[in-house]
């Protein structure tokens, strides 16, 4: 996706990008074969790529993919805290988590670590939208596939 073709996305990517204080440039991708709508992000150092899965963007109004967008970078947000230490220590603590001879207390650990880094992300987007509902919406429309 180009910032010539998808400039409203790209807009909306900036704001975001902006308000979280985010440095990292950030490249867009659309995956075709996946069915089930998804987004992920993958950053290194000061580069990051946010690939959307499936029919995602025609499921969302811009206020939901501003919520998405805020939400992904918060990812780049955590990671980047503490010159990465909580990056490096979610890849240590998934590592053990998904070690086959792993104790339950490891899985737990790896679980709740996940969790709390998605309501860190949650928090991102809430931030950036000021409160609307739109992070819910989006989950919403995205589960039902609108």
């Amino acid at each position: 996706m180009s910032p010539d073709t998808e400039a409203s996305i790209y807009e909306q990517l900036e704001q975001v990008r902006q308000k979280l204080q985010i440095s990292q440039t950030i490249t867009l991708y659309q995956l075709e074969q996946e069915e089930q709508p998804n987004a992920f992000i993958s950053f290194r150092d000061n580069e990051a790529h946010l690939v959307f899965c499936g029919p995602i963007l025609k499921l969302l109004e811009p206020a939901e993919l501003t919520a998405l967008l805020a939400h992904e970078l918060g990812h780049i947000k955590l990671y980047s805290i503490d010159n990465g230490d909580y990056h490096t220590t979610s890849r240590i603590v998934t590592a053990i988590a998904n070690d086959s001879s792993s104790e339950g207390v490891f899985l737990e650990t790896g679980r709740y670590y996940r969790l709390y880094t998605e309501i860190f992300c949650d928090r991102c987007a809430l931030v950036v939208t000021g409160g609307e509902r739109s992070s819910q919406s989006a989950v919403v429309n995205l589960e039902r596939g609108r």
